[in-house]
């Protein structure tokens, strides 16, 4: 538990809910200033939330994803008898927009300029890869964009579960964005930029029990809950959509719903306030925060800042369960949002599926409408040509099958069929036009061009580009803003996998390739260098004698998240994929790195040799140029030339790469210039050499007219073949 005495820094501190973090509360005390500040500030935040347009629209348009549209209401206008049939555009579009915007292939890397630390960098990106594959990471980006669709913005907590598989591992979950109650929000997009959040979550009572086993008498449900409840979870549709009186499971369409799911008996909101405190140690001593021993403790100076990495709050509504320091290095709040339009105005960003649903709907009644005209048309009403009483007449519907009515006359001629006029012939017409205008204004005429050409095998790097920047701007600038989001999970991530990926973990992951020289340095087992004075390329701020979590701050900073933009979606693979296909032929890429790019397994990796060492310092440390020159060190050596420090390791650069294929085939898989042959065997004669395998001389003339593109050409008695051109067609 944190110290009594604090002094808060805060300018605004006429603020009440400011005032209420400078109260801590006593060992064993539970209620108090501070739970009744997070009540406040779960009504203030959520007051703020339902003040933005999206928020009476989340539910209904959830509903119409889900296939409860406007066309299933059963009212006197349209009653059960005529038709009620929907096709769902809403869904269709849904699915390929969060497909399209999450499969990704991203053309992103983790950097450090410091040439000592490009193994940790290494690691890093391969560590970042696994995990996104081994934790389905993917599908979690797709449920949050699946919020944003309906929402306006998703969010994304990225935390790290000690119970996740067999040794534990960093989980991202989305949320429903109003779970994520705002204490004093920014309006850039970015939850970053909040003074404070609150992630509101629904837990099971046994499980809290398992986690705060002192405080049993708070693991309960209030009397008198705090806001409209949680949101993020499975909605029971029946209890949901049915109102009071209800008389169909469909007549709640007609409302707007706002509402959370209902809790069971076994279950209890838990509050996470996370909130920037300002907060500061007078006391004369220093104060320790967190338990002692866990990788999130640390020691405050007289003076220094409590919280400098943000306070946690951990609440039930019957009192608080944790009050201490957040427990993550990065200092950020564990949640990420995700907006695939986002406007200034608009808290939550514009719902895509929103102003869509017009259109859905004049869809689905014209459907209906042609349905009910061909079951007129078959099975036609029939009425009497003689005088009907008022009250026979209201209850005569046309629209009914086999609608009947009985003349008032002694002597009737029979019954008539009653003639229904035919629809306008434009009405099927209209009905094509109203679909078309709906995937236009979703971007999924993009989509659909793109499906096109691969059905064709028309892979044309300059057509897909000429389709990604002309047809759907809106998917171009979706694929931005999930960049966004990305970029505040990625710098998550990364202090994430310095903070909780031992040399155990690493090496379950990615076997011996996980090890790193800081394993056996001062502080083994964690990719955080611990240095001394005399090593190369020291820093003060990783010296051994500081505390791991003050190194941790300082190394963090020196890797940057880097991404291409607008290269994340997988749209742009194929051209990325033939970018590097033309890189190889040249002669500038390795096919190791090819084959990565073109995602085909088993590719092996480059044999060992005598490359620059990671160890190497600036300057070069005399004791083990020493050591090498004698013969002391296994598997390294001195370049007689340079002087450099050379090891037998792993080629990872493409520059390396290249130079082990050059050992490894005399050449690289170039191809010579337009007007000369291609080569497999002889780098002089056709402008390089090749995999080898072929006979000398083999190969046409490229032409590099264009970017290579493939095409389909049949051949003689039957089939097809794969070839790539480069020749204008």
């Amino acid at each position: 538990m944190a110290p009594a005495v604090l002094t808060s820094l805060s300018a605004n501190r006429d603020n009440p809910l400011l005032r209420a973090t400078e109260t801590f509360l006593k060992p064993g005390q539970t209620t108090g200033p501070v739970h009744d500040w997070i009540k406040e500030a779960v009504a203030e935040g959520e007051a703020f939330m339902q003040a933005d347009p999206a928020w009476d629209t989340v539910d209904r348009n959830m509903d119409y994803i889900m296939g409860r549209q406007r066309a299933l209401q059963i009212t006197e206008l349209r009653p059960a008898y005529v038709s009620h049939a929907v096709l769902n555009e809403t869904k269709r579009t849904r699915k390929r927009h969060i497909s399209a915007l999450t499969d990704l292939k991203p053309v992103y890397a983790y950097r450090t300029p410091n040439p000592n630390f490009q193994k940790q960098s290494l690691l890093l990106n391969q560590l970042t890869v696994v995990h996104w594959i081994n934790t389905f990471a993917d599908l979690a980006l797709a449920d949050a964009a699946d919020y944003a669709f309906v929402a306006g913005s998703g969010d994304i907590v990225c935390e790290y579960d000690p119970y996740y598989g067999p040794m534990g591992d960093i989980v991202m979950s989305a949320r429903d964005p109003r779970d994520t109650i705002p204490i004093r929000p920014s309006r850039d997009g970015s939850v970053q930029n909040w003074f404070g959040m609150i992630i509101r979550e629904a837990h099971s009572l046994n499980v809290l029990k398992q986690m705060y086993p002192n405080h049993p008498a708070l693991l309960q449900q209030s009397a008198s809950p705090w806001g409209g409840g949680v949101f993020t979870k499975w909605k029971r549709a029946l209890n949901r959509i049915m109102g009071s009186g209800s008389t169909s499971t469909l007549s709640g369409l007609t409302k707007v719903h706002s509402g959370p799911a209902t809790l069971t008996g076994n279950e209890v909101i838990l509050y996470r306030c996370y909130v920037n405190d300002a907060s500061v140690n007078t006391t004369a001593h220093n104060v320790l925060m967190g338990p002692a021993g866990v990788s999130w403790s640390y020691m405050v100076p007289p003076g220094g800042r409590l919280y400098p990495r943000k306070r946690l709050i951990i609440a039930t509504e019957a009192g608080i369960l944790w009050d201490g320091p957040n427990t993550y290095w990065h200092g950020m709040f564990p949640c990420a949002r995700l907006q695939l339009d986002h406007v200034p105005w608009s808290f939550f960003g514009v719902p895509i599926v929103d102003s869509n649903l017009p259109i859905q709907d004049a869809i689905n009644d014209l459907l209906n409408t042609m349905l009910d005209d061909i079951r007129q048309k078959k099975r036609p009403p029939l009425a009497g040509n003689a005088r009907v009483s008022e009250p026979k007449l209201k209850q005569f519907d046309p629209l009914k099958p086999n609608a009947r009515i009985r003349t008032e006359e002694q002597v009737g001629t029979g019954l008539q069929v009653v003639e229904i006029p035919d629809l306008p012939p434009y009405t099927l017409e209209l009905w094509q036009a109203l679909r078309t205008a709906f995937h236009e204004a979703t971007g999924d005429s993009t989509l659909d061009a793109l499906q096109q050409a691969a059905a064709n095998q028309s892979f044309d790097p300059e057509q897909i580009e000429a389709f990604m920047n002309a047809l759907s701007p809106e998917m171009k600038l979706e694929g931005r803003r999930v960049e966004v989001g990305l970029r505040e999970l990625a710098e998550m991530q990364k202090a994430n996998i310095f903070q909780f990926y031992d040399q155990k973990k690493r090496m379950a992951v990615l076997g011996d390739a996980g090890m790193t020289l800081a394993d056996f340095d001062y502080d083994p087992g964690n990719l955080i260098p611990a240095m001394a004075p005399t090593d190369s390329g020291y820093h003060p701020e990783l010296d051994s004698n500081r505390d791991q979590k003050d190194r941790a701050q300082f190394f963090l900073q020196l890797f940057t998240f880097y991404v291409t933009p607008n290269s994340l979606l997988a749209l742009n693979a194929k051209s990325e994929q033939l970018k590097y296909v033309q890189l190889a032929r040249a002669g500038l890429c390795d096919r190791w790195t090819l084959w990565e790019k073109l995602e085909i397994p088993n590719g092996g990796s480059p044999p060992l040799m005598l490359l620059p060492s990671d160890e190497q310092g600036t300057p070069p440390d005399p004791a083990l140029m020493e050591a090498v020159a004698a013969g002391l060190v296994p598997n390294m050596s001195i370049d007689p030339n340079t002087g450099q420090l050379l090891t037998l390791r792993v080629p990872t650069t493409i520059t390396e790469r290249l130079q082990a294929e050059m050992q490894l085939f005399g050449g690289g898989m170039t191809v010579g210039p337009a007007g000369s042959s291609a080569s497999s065997g002889n780098p002089t004669q056709g402008g390089g050499g090749g995999m080898g395998g072929a006979r000398e001389g083999a190969g046409r003339k490229a032409t590099a007219q264009k970017s290579p593109s493939i095409e389909r050409q049949p051949i003689p008695g039957g089939g097809e073949r794969i070839k790539m051109s480069e020749s204008r067609r």
